[in-house]
C-alpha cells in the first residue's frame, strides 16, 4: 500500500480531466510489494460480484507515485482470466510524463442472462510481465471503477456491485468487449480507490451516476460458459476460424489430435485450437481435465486456455497461439536457428517456475504427468509456456499415504511429487 505521499502532486494532463478521479485516488495505491520471486507466482487481485443480463464498464486507473522512469514495473491486466492489457508500463502509456500523472484504461464487460445463478463475478488480475526486464517485478493499481449500464430496455434492476472479499476459483468468465469507438449508457458505478494515508487496503464507494462514455476502448470478444472462465464457441466459429479443418493450417499432431491455426475476431486474433480425435477412449477425460485446470490457474508460464466447443461430439480447446511452437521443434532435427545459451536458460527458468506454480501455487496441487519439450511452449517473445494438462491429476496432500503411480502420457519427465508417499 502507498499512502498519499505529501511531495507528490497529481498533474491532470489534457486527456484526464480532474474530474475523471481525485488526487486522493491518484495519490495512493495498491503494489504488490517488493518480493520478486512471491509476486512471479502470485497475482493482484480484485473480485466483484455483478448482476447477469448486463453490460459494466470496467475504468482502472493509474498514476506513477514512486518511480520516475520507464521500465521499472511493467505488468500485464487480465479480466475474468483474459488479458486485457499486455506489458502495461504506467509511465511508457504516460509518454514519459513522470510521476503524478495520471492515466485510465476502459473496458467493456458483459454478462449473459444465465438460469444457473443471477450473480457472477468481474475478477481482475495484474500480474508483472519481465519480457521488458523491468527493474521491479510488481504491479500496481491506484482506482477501480465498474459501471453498471442499463440494458437495451433501460433497466438497471438489481443490486449494484458489491466486493467478495475471499477470492473464488470458479468465477466464470464473461464477455470482454474490446472495441474502438465509443459507447453511450447510463450507470450505477462502484469506485475503488487508494485511501488517504495510513489505511491498509484501497476503498470500495459506491455511486450512483449518469454519464456519457466517450472513452475509446480496445476489444475481444469472449462468450459466457456457466461452468468455467473459458469462452464456449460454437462449431461453426470453430470451422470458419480453420477454414472447415483445413489440412494446410495444421501447426501439430498430439496424442489428443490434430493442432489448427485459426483467426477469430475478424482475423485480429491468432489462435490454435486443438481437435480431439474421436478414436481416443480417454479423449472425453483429458477434454474435461484440461478445462478444469486451466479454467481455474492464471500464469505467466502456463498456456492460456482461450475457450473450447463440445458439440455434434466434438472436443475441441483453443488456446492463445504460440508463435514460437514447442520447445522440441528448436532442439531436434530442425532447420531453425539454433537458441543461444541465454535463450535456453530462460527457458529452462520459466518452465521451472510454470511447474513450481502448479506444485506450491496452486491450491490442491496439480501434478503434470507428462512433462516433454513439445509441452512445453514458446510465445512469439520466447516466454516458455506449460501446456497439455490433459493428464494431469491434483497431487497428495501432506497426510496421504498413498496415490497411484501409473505410467500416463509419452516418454518423459515425471514430478518427484508424483512418487510421494
Amino acid at each position: 500500500m502507498y499512502p498519499k505521499d505529501p511531495n507528490v502532486t497529481i498533474k491532470y494532463p489534457d486527456t484526464v480531466p480532474e474530474y475523471i478521479a481525485p488526487p486522493v485516488v491518484y495519490g495512493t495505491a495498491r503494489s504488490m510489494g517488493p518480493n520478486a520471486s512471491v509476486n512471479l507466482n502470485s497475482n493482484l487481485t480484485w473480485i466483484v460480484t455483478v448482476h447477469t443480463g448486463f453490460y459494466y464498464y470496467v475504468r482502472l486507473h493509474f498514476c506513477e507515485i514512486k518511480y520516475r522512469m520507464m521500465n521499472m514495473r511493467v505488468f500485464d491486466i487480465f479480466i475474468n482470466g483474459m488479458t486485457a492489457q499486455e506489458g502495461f508500463d504506467v509511465i511508457g502509456y504516460t509518454k514519459g510524463g513522470g510521476i503524478g500523472v495520471p492515466v485510465y484504461l476502459d473496458f467493456i464487460v458483459f454478462f449473459p442472462n444465465m438460469t444457473s445463478s443471477s450473480q457472477q463475478h468481474i475478477r481482475i488480475d495484474l500480474h508483472p510481465n519481465i519480457s521488458s526486464k523491468p527493474v521491479y517485478c510488481d504491479a500496481v493499481l491506484n482506482g477501480l471503477e465498474i459501471f453498471k449500464l442499463n440494458d437495451s430496455t433501460g433497466n438497471l434492476a438489481g443490486l449494484n456491485p458489491t466486493p467478495l472479499l475471499v477470492p473464488s476459483q470458479t468465477a466464470d468468465l464473461s464477455q470482454i468487449l474490446l472495441k474502438n469507438g465509443s459507447k453511450k449508457g447510463h450507470g450505477s458505478a462502484a469506485i475503488m480507490g487508494g485511501v488517504v494515508g495510513g489505511a491498509v487496503g484501497i476503498a470500495l464507494v459506491f455511486l450512483a451516476v449518469f454519464f456519457a462514455l466517450k472513452k475509446k476502448v480496445m476489444l475481444q470478444i469472449c462468450v459466457s460458459s456457466p461452468s468455467n472462465q473459458s469462452r464456449l464457441f460454437s462449431i461453426s466459429e470453430i470451422k470458419t476460424a480453420t477454414k472447415y479443418f483445413s489440412e494446410s493450417l495444421v501447426i501439430g499432431v498430439g496424442g489428443f489430435g490434430k493442432v489448427y491455426r485459426g483467426d477469430i475476431n475478424g482475423g485480429s486474433t491468432c489462435i490454435a485450437i486443438k481437435r480431439g480425435s474421436r478414436l481416443l477412449n480417454q479423449g472425453a477425460h483429458e477434454f474435461q481435465t484440461e478445462i478444469d485446470i486451466l479454467s481455474k490457474l492464471r500464469h505467466r508460464h502456463l498456456v492460456s486456455l482461450v475457450g473450447h466447443c463440445h458439440e455434434k461430439d466434438e472436443m475441441i480447446l483453443v488456446y492463445d497461439y504460440m508463435a514460437n511452437g514447442t520447445l522440441r521443434d528448436h532442439l531436434y532435427k530442425t532447420q531453425n536457428p539454433p537458441l543461444s545459451w541465454k535463450q535456453r536458460l530462460e527457458i529452462c527458468i520459466g518452465a521451472a517456475r510454470g511447474f513450481h506454480y502448479l506444485h506450491t501455487g496452486a491450491k490442491p496441487g496439480i501434478i503434470h504427468r507428462d512433462v516433454k519439450t513439445t509441452n512445453i511452449l514458446l510465445d512469439d517473445k520466447w516466454v516458455a509456456k506449460v501446456s497439455d494438462f490433459g493428464l494431469s491429476k491434483a497431487a497428495p496432500e501432506l497426510d496421504c499415504t498413498h496415490v497411484s503411480t501409473g505410467v500416463k502420457g509419452t516418454f518423459g519427465y515425471l514430478g518427484p511429487e508424483y512418487y510421494r508417499k
